[in-house]
């Protein structure tokens, strides 16, 4: 799977999308942020990281 990222401001939401595997279509999954920053949303094979998003 291609690395891919997702900036979700703070107190929204967005949707990222995850594959099982790479013959398996991607499902859509929506992600809410309560947080009082922005963050950055990373994934990259079988590695999700969260970063706060910088200005």
């Amino acid at each position: 799977m291609a690395r891919s990222e997702v900036v979700i401001k703070a107190q929204g939401s967005g949707a990222i999308k995850l594959s099982p595997a790479p013959m398996l279509p991607a499902m859509s999954f929506d992600v809410s942020n309560q947080t009082g920053a922005d963050i950055k949303i990373i994934i990259d094979g079988k590695r999700i990281r969260l970063e706060p998003q910088s200005s």
